[in-house]
């Protein structure tokens, strides 16, 4: 089943962040805690990690935009799998 990935929040006073690049493209395989993108923060860029094991189905952000903590960013599931109803 697909997963949404949303802006996370690292911190109390986090409000938005920014996604700086993408370390995979749409369609690339990707593992559990292997880093998926960079995440800028008013504090800090760190490595994301990757919730699960799966495929990157579609990014739905652009990189260097501010979001809120809990826009939907990417999604994450089966090659072929219908994300319709996510995106």
């Amino acid at each position: 089943m697909a997963r949404v990935v949303v802006m996370p929040k690292m911190g109390e006073a986090m409000e938005e962040g920014q996604v700086t690049s993408w370390l995979f493209k749409e369609g690339d395989k990707v593992e559990k805690n292997q880093p998926l993108f960079e995440l800028m923060t008013d504090k800090t860029t760190m490595e994301f990690p990757c919730p699960e094991d799966g495929t990157l189905l579609k990014i739905l952000v652009e990189c260097d935009e501010d979001y809120p903590c809990g826009t939907p960013i990417a999604i994450i599931g089966e090659p072929g799998e219908d994300i319709s109803g996510l995106v």
